[in-house]
């Protein structure tokens, strides 16, 4: 009996071994210079810290915040369970312009520093998003401000993204209409080559001029956090998220091709969460400790 207990337990890491080496890359390749992950699984946490491998150097966590209040923000489904919903900015209505979003208080793994000081500074950014509404111009999906800051959002009044990274949006965007269903987007400002936007996988737009991310414009007296579903850096009216966002990371460095089509995994029915992907172990089973590879952080839904 013993022995069959033995052989079933092998099986069980031997079959989890097996799915996780069908990826394309090795497992927990991700983690190397993860900075900050929210899963958005009914919390506010920033899982890459107290990780082993990755690069994080602050526990990142968010909270519900907005000038009028935390309407229009909550937990809700997103592609992996879990996710956040919002209402954006009501319409522009009088008293709602700055509805409820994620506020995630500025530091060290949030700026990324000048790129003037250090050129080689790079970021990149993925996150799942979901049109509700687009209601508002430049609506946010998440900002670390204008200028030589950044962030990603609706293209001015279109159906479509931009980034700006310490630069401006790339000129060249191929049209990519993200108002039906879930879309993955990831951004990436390289403080040697540019800045590039891929949406579901594909590479969109590309801008060469060097990017440079500057703590806060490098204006005096300004001291603006990171928002996810809004722009910290637009006054009353923050730009807010109309619909759902889901599974946000970044990375100190450049994703490779093939990561960014594996956290893409060909659309919202067959992606798998990072969490997943990095097959992190949950904390508080040592069984899991063990095995290491026979269950995950998070489940797919």
């Amino acid at each position: 009996m013993k022995m069959k207990k033995i052989l079933k337990t092998s099986v069980l890491a031997s079959s989890a071994f097996v799915a996780l080496s069908g990826s394309s890359f090795a497992a927990g390749t991700l983690s190397n210079g993860l900075v900050n992950y929210w899963n958005l699984d009914n919390n506010l946490t920033d899982q890459a810290h107290g990780v082993a491998g990755t690069a994080s150097t602050v526990q990142d966590d968010g909270s519900f915040a907005g000038a009028n209040g935390t309407g229009g923000i909550a937990f809700g489904t997103g592609v992996f369970g879990g996710g956040i919903t919002q209402d954006g900015a009501a319409g522009g209505a009088a008293g709602q312009e700055n509805n409820g979003f994620v506020n995630i208080p500025r530091s060290g793994d949030t700026l990324f520093g000048d790129a003037g000081a250090n050129p080689a500074n790079v970021l990149t950014t993925s996150i799942w998003v979901q049109v509700g509404t687009f209601d508002t111009g430049w609506q946010s999906a998440i900002s670390h401000g204008e200028g030589q800051q950044y962030r990603i959002a609706r293209r001015g009044a279109g159906n479509g993204v931009g980034y700006a990274g310490g630069v401006g949006e790339g000129g060249d965007d191929v049209v990519h209409d993200i108002t039906a269903g879930w879309h993955h987007l990831v951004s990436l400002s390289d403080g040697l080559n540019g800045t590039k936007l891929w949406v579901d996988g594909v590479l969109v737009s590309t801008n060469v001029n060097a990017a440079d991310i500057n703590d806060d414009q490098g204006l005096p007296g300004i001291t603006l956090d990171l928002n996810i579903g809004a722009n910290p850096n637009t006054g009353a009216n923050n730009r807010e998220w109309n619909g759902e966002i889901d599974d946000v990371a970044q990375w100190n460095r450049v994703l490779t091709d093939t990561e960014i089509s594996d956290l893409y995994g060909g659309g919202p029915t067959t992606a798998t969460s990072l969490g997943d992907l990095m097959a992190i172990p949950e904390p508080s089973s040592g069984l899991l400790g063990l095995l290491g590879l026979s269950f995950f952080f998070r489940r797919r839904r």
